[in-house]
């Protein structure tokens, strides 16, 4: 993996984003673990601990390809020289040399970026040739993590309900961050504006999971998928998982320490 010089968020909007999930992850996991779990089943109990295990583990896989995708560098810095002019290349002025097929420059990054696919603000870098494969992954464990957590809430939460006024259930259903400040400042109203937030990421990263999942097996990026001939990259569909995943594509689930060898350089598509 290279590294990036910086992993430092570069505007407002990133600090914003970037610091929301990177306190939202730790914030999940404790709630979950602590007063979720402890109010579903009996402490250290064989159902306890494994639910326990399966929120850890996913929660770490997560975090861990986020850090995974945050700290690598998909940029053409360190691997073409400036000044350097390539046949066929476009040419960008802003980094003072050629940029390869798929490159494109990243106003945020200030750098051309290999085989770029967009620029994320909640991780605040660019996702591209080298990081495609730990962004990938990470969409798929926070779309599970948040999955998981969203029922494991919802079947506390039914445990939890009392009898009240209905106007005040009717509001903190509908509206629960307005319920939890001005209704019922509870941890059982906490807990279900939790739900809210876990089952809104669960339903957002599921449908950019399958979304990135039907542009794996056409070897396309998001900026191609708006590109007339972005077909052009298809190899087929074991080739194309191989591009973005590696050449031990099955086993990048273990976690982004699994050594997984893209089989292109990023540069170069014939």
């Amino acid at each position: 993996m290279r590294l990036r010089a910086s992993i430092l968020p570069k505007t407002f909007k990133e600090t914003f984003a970037t610091g929301f999930l990177i306190v939202n992850i730790p914030l999940h996991l404790y709630s979950q673990l602590f007063f979720v779990l402890p109010g579903l089943y009996e402490p250290w109990s064989a159902d306890y601990n494994l639910r326990f295990g399966v929120i850890v583990l996913l929660t770490l896989m997560a975090f861990a390809n986020l850090l995974a995708t945050m700290l690598s560098d998909p940029s053409v810095a360190g691997r073409i020289p400036k000044g350097r002019i390539v046949a066929d290349w476009k040419y960008c002025a802003r980094c003072e040399r050629s940029a390869p097929p798929r490159s494109w420059h990243c106003k945020i990054c200030d750098v051309c970026v290999l085989k770029r696919d967009h620029h994320c603000l909640m991780m605040s870098c660019c996702v591209g040739h080298d990081n495609l494969r730990y962004f990938f992954c990470y969409l798929f464990f926070q779309m599970a993590c948040a999955a998981y957590g969203t029922v494991l809430n919802a079947c506390f939460l039914w445990n939890s309900i009392e009898p009240g006024c209905l106007w005040k259930a009717v509001l903190k259903v509908a509206f629960p961050f307005v319920g939890m400040f001005f209704v019922d400042w509870s941890s059982y109203q906490f807990h279900f504006c939790l739900m809210v937030v876990l089952f809104s990421v669960a339903v957002v990263n599921g449908f950019l999971f399958v979304f990135y999942v039907k542009l794996l097996v056409r070897n396309i990026t998001l900026f191609e998928n708006k590109k007339i001939g972005k077909e052009k990259f298809n190899r087929g569909l074991v080739e194309n998982i191989k591009v973005v995943l590696g050449e031990r594509w099955y086993l990048v689930w273990l976690g982004p320490w699994v050594h997984s060898k893209l089989t292109g350089d990023g540069m170069h598509w014939n």
